[in-house]
C-alpha cells in the first residue's frame, strides 16, 4: 500500500479559535491557543496508508471490492486475491456509481494524545483542551489531503477515459487525536 507522509499541517490561532465559535481576544486565552499550536507542531506525526480498489458490487450495506494480489505489497494481503467485502452501512448506495474506491487509514500519531492526557492530569485543562482541538484539526488536514489525492487520481483517470462519467469516492478511517 502506498504511504502518504508529505502532509504539511499549518494551523493558526484564528482557525483554532474559530473552531470554538469564539472571537476570543483575552490575552491569556490567545496565549494558550498559541502555545497549543506550537506544542502540537512538535508532536504531530501525520501519515496515511491507502490503496485503490475496483468496485465489483454494491448491496444494501456492503461494497464488494476486487483485490489483486499482484498489486498487493505484503504476503498477508496477497491471500485476499478475488474479492473482499466492506461493510459501509445503510448509505452504501451512495457508492453505487463508483468504479474504483480509494480506501485509506490516517493518523497524526499518538504523541499529541498522550500529551493531552499529561496536561489534563497536571491541572492544565485549557491547554489540554486546546491541544486536543489542534489534534482534531490536524486529523482533518490529513483526511483532506487524502481526499485531494483521491480527487487528483480521479481527474487523471477521467482524462484517460473519454466515455461515461467518472465517479470517485474516498473512504478513510482516522486514528489518533
Amino acid at each position: 500500500m502506498p504511504i502518504l507522509q508529505d502532509v504539511t499541517i499549518t494551523l493558526t490561532v484564528e482557525e483554532l479559535l474559530e473552531t470554538q465559535g469564539r472571537k476570543e481576544t483575552r490575552p491569556a486565552f490567545v496565549a494558550a491557543a498559541e502555545k497549543a499550536i506550537a506544542l502540537g507542531e512538535t508532536l504531530l506525526a501525520p501519515v496515511a496508508i491507502y490503496d485503490e480498489f475496483e468496485v465489483r458490487d454494491v448491496t444494501s450495506e456492503r461494497v464488494e471490492l476486487a483485490v489483486d494480489a499482484a498489486s498487493s505489497h505484503d504476503v498477508a494481503a496477497a491471500s485476499l486475491t478475488g474479492s473482499a467485502g466492506l461493510t459501509v452501512g445503510p448509505m452504501s448506495h451512495l457508492l453505487a456509481p463508483a468504479q474504483r474506491l480509494l480506501l485509506g487509514v490516517y493518523t497524526i500519531g499518538t504523541a499529541l494524545e498522550a500529551r493531552v492526557r499529561e496536561l489534563h492530569r497536571a491541572g492544565e485543562p485549557l491547554l489540554s483542551y486546546l491541544l486536543d482541538c489542534v489534534g482534531v484539526m490536524a486529523v482533518g488536514v490529513v483526511g483532506g489531503r487524502l481526499g485531494r489525492l483521491a480527487e487528483e487520481r480521479a481527474a487523471a483517470a477521467s482524462s484517460r477515459v473519454r466515455s461515461g462519467p467518472l465517479h470517485h469516492v474516498y473512504v478513510a478511517a482516522a486514528a489518533g487525536a
